[in-house]
């Protein structure tokens, strides 16, 4: 076995030279995969926490996905921004000589592994908390504990919490939500978690999330009126089973979605589109509207059709009526980049691969560090945060503890 003598890890050492964001002194190791945990430790990292990313060999399996702009990943370029990057075999016995030591340093521990995985890998919260009580140790899960053993993916989540069975038109297939937005969610939550739990004791404090319970959560509304009524929902399209006229309508070139979801609302939208709406008692308060909601759309898509989409969206606007176009992807990203307050953020030396801005416009105008390879940054840890000297880094590197990419 190799035998390296470890200094012990300096609170000075940082890995940025921006010391003015509100997690500037919080060092996190992230050993996620994929998605949901690496998103939660970027999310940190645009607040100033310094993320080292932990990958063994082969790395994040996102590297690999495409679309990719000079080898980098989009998916991975978005979800491990702001990071460095160590390679490290944890199945060997002497990674734990660099392990152990970053666990000190760390005040966070990130990991969406395969229950019971971050156990056999030497970072399970017991492990952790054993070698520093103050560690923030997070684990994320696909399913609920019963069946914490499964692996998952959003996916599955999104199909068994009945996410997918609301989700799409009444006479299509169900659908899934885009963007794997359940495990982005998901790292929006886990951040939460962190951040919540670095401002409150700090003795083994554990997040532990279960996708399947975000997932209930964002339906929490409607489980509550299922549980309430005992009426099961069903896929509704743009429309809600608890108000209407609220949805997407047909007119004479488009479609363009609508909400008025209360009475004042509804008397103003009917003078617009449907006059002989204004005063019948079958449309007059919200109960009776969804008593007819069939005949009521049926006179307001008849209604609609009679002009453009932008016709309406002016006659709705100077009546004072929520309503907007649905526009393709390409046509939204476009206005996103001509008007959002935060817009794109650039990558350092990778032009063809903006970023969408963290909406909070963290670093106005500051390119990201362009990602880093498989345990690109591992000499600079290992040497500079450890206290290693180059012939023990030289000497894990041979014995295959320390990984590099291609």
């Amino acid at each position: 076995m190799l035998i390296v003598t470890m200094k012990r890890p300096s609170q000075k050492w940082t890995l940025m030279t921006e010391q003015s964001q509100p997690l500037a002194d919080v060092h996190v190791l992230d050993f996620g995969m994929n998605i949901a945990g690496p998103q939660a430790a970027s999310l940190l990292a645009d607040l100033g926490a310094e993320v080292i990313k932990v990958e063994g060999p082969g790395g994040d399996s996102s590297r690999g996905f495409a679309p990719q702009a000079e080898g980098i990943s989009a998916l991975f370029a978005t979800m491990n921004r702001n990071k460095r990057y160590l390679g490290l075999d944890l199945t060997k016995p002497d990674a734990q000589m660099v392990l152990k030591p970053l666990l000190q340093w760390a005040d966070v521990v990130i990991q969406n592994l395969r229950p019971g995985k971050a156990g056999g890998l030497g970072f399970s919260a017991a492990q952790a908390h054993d070698l520093n009580p103050r560690i923030v140790h997070v684990d994320i899960e696909a399913f609920y504990p019963p069946e914490r053993m499964r692996p998952g993916y959003d996916l599955l989540v999104q199909a068994e919490t009945g996410m997918m069975s609301l989700t799409g038109s009444p006479d299509r297939e169900p659908s899934r939500l885009p963007g794997s937005l359940l495990d982005h969610v998901t790292g929006l939550w886990t951040a939460f978690g962190v951040v919540s739990a670095l401002h409150g004791p700090r003795d083994r404090a554990r997040v532990q999330l279960s996708m399947s319970d975000i997932a209930l959560h964002l339906l929490g509304e409607r489980a509550s009126t299922y549980l309430l009524s005992g009426e099961v929902p069903a896929r509704m399209g743009s429309s809600l089973g608890t108000t209407t006229a609220l949805g997407a309508y047909p007119t004479a070139d488009g479609d363009i979605v609508v909400g008025a979801a209360n009475d004042r609302l509804f008397r103003r939208l009917a003078a617009v589109v449907a006059p002989q709406l204004v005063d019948d008692p079958d449309y007059a308060t919200q109960g009776a509207r969804l008593a007819h909601r069939d005949k009521l759309d049926e006179q307001l898509t008849e209604g609609f059709s009679t002009a453009s989409s932008q016709t309406w969206l002016e006659r709705l606007d100077e009546a004072g009526i929520p309503a907007g176009q649905i526009r393709d992807f390409a046509e939204a990203v476009t206005r996103h980049q001509d008007m959002s307050r935060v817009g794109m953020v650039a990558i350092d030396g990778v032009p063809d691969l903006p970023i969408v801005a963290n909406p909070l416009g963290l670093r106005p105008g500051t390119p990201l560090e362009r990602p880093g390879g498989l345990g690109a940054d591992s000499e600079e840890i290992i040497t500079g945060l450890l206290g290693l000297d180059p012939q023990q880094y030289a000497d894990l590197q041979a014995s295959g503890v320390v990984v590099r990419g291609a």
